[in-house]
């Protein structure tokens, strides 16, 4: 295939109001120098969106790659820089990795002899099979602006519990982590306090989970809570689209949010006050690991017909810059999305 690349300087976008869904492909630091190739397996022009992260998103730089062509882009990872690492932004819901794109890396010096799978897997509850490895470390980064606790659980053949070790990680920190397990151990289950992208390496190698589990929780039983999800989705339950909770617990707003679920023709947009935190419910379940996001509606403030464009966001826009929608403006209010079902607190812990 031909190479075939356009860039587009995007800096820090605002608000795009259309947006329901955001696949990130956290990239891992194999190499300090690596290129990332994007294979364009549609016949349709995509763009994607290259974040250069150092403690917060400094850059984002567009990448549009023409049907059935390619396009690729050097990285040059400082192995030393805890604050900093890349990742790879699609904010198109109709087109999915590996049936309409690809993405690899090839390291430009030392190659490892078995590359990290490049997924936009996140979060969840990861066990690897460390039996086999000769040298254990993991590569962990630390995907919110608060501290993450790292815990690593350890495990005998008959899966009875050995040990168990905690790592902490500042904010945004991406850190790689030499374990040093129990003669008895063979397997470990990997999970953080915030939202994680984890990497198991042996040596030169990346090792791929037996299994990922959906994190645990536990919402406030006597809370009322409500799903919201993209106002064009008909089916929440098989929708794959970018959703997320929040708890109200003014009495008013509770029977207006319960009208907007009897009524599909109310329309009305919800407004509140974010904080940093998942603060145990405030999690995606439109992804497949139904992953905690870095941020949560603190307060419900009202639920209107119409919201400033100031205020207008989406879940991964927050996700990116939570810093920002905290101190400035500080309300948030969703144009496109839409209160969708009244959950329980069974349906949000898992």
């Amino acid at each position: 295939m031909k190479k075939s690349l356009l860039i587009i300087n995007f800096g820090l976008f605002i608000s795009i109001p259309q947006i329901s869904f955001a696949e990130v492909f956290h990239l891992a630091k194999i190499c300090q120098d690596e290129k990332i190739v994007i294979e364009n397996l549609s016949a349709n022009k995509l763009t994607f969106w290259l974040q250069t992260w150092n403690t917060s998103l400094v850059d984002e730089t567009g990448y549009t790659v023409e049907p059935y062509q390619t396009a690729d882009f050097s990285l040059k990872n400082d192995l030393a820089n805890t604050e900093q690492h890349y990742s790879i932004l699609n904010l198109n819901s109709k087109i999915q990795a590996s049936k309409d794109f690809k993405i690899t890396s090839k390291c430009l010096d030392n190659q490892p002899s078995q590359l990290p799978e490049i997924n936009s897997q996140q979060g969840g509850m990861l066990t690897f099979n460390i039996s086999f490895l000769a040298k254990k470390q993991l590569e962990v980064a630390n995907l919110s602006a608060l501290k993450n606790d790292i815990y690593v659980f350890e495990y005998d053949l008959n899966h009875n519990l050995v040990t168990t070790q905690t790592f902490n990680l500042s904010s945004r920190e991406h850190k790689f982590i030499n374990l040093e397990t129990d003669a008895k151990t063979n397997s470990i289950q990997v999970f953080g306090s915030q939202n994680t992208k984890i990497f198991m390496k042996n040596k030169n190698s990346y090792v791929t989970p037996t299994h990922i589990t959906v994190q645990k929780s536990v919402p406030e039983n006597n809370a009322v809570y409500f799903l919201i999800a993209p106002r064009q989705v008909q089916n929440i339950e098989t929708s794959k689209d970018d959703q997320f909770i929040v708890k109200i617990t003014n009495p008013k707003l509770i029977e207006k949010a319960r009208d907007q679920i009897k009524n599909k023709n109310l329309e009305k947009i919800i407004f509140g006050q974010v904080v940093l935190g998942h603060q145990g419910f405030n999690r995606n379940l439109g992804s497949k690991n139904k992953n905690f996001w870095n941020w949560s509606v603190s307060v419900v403030t009202n639920i209107a017909d119409l919201g400033s464009t100031t205020c207008n966001g989406f879940p991964q826009l927050i996700e990116d810059r939570s810093e920002f929608w905290i101190n400035n403006p500080g309300n948030i209010c969703f144009w496109n999305y839409r209160i969708k079902k009244e959950l329980t607190a069974d349906e949000i812990g898992f």
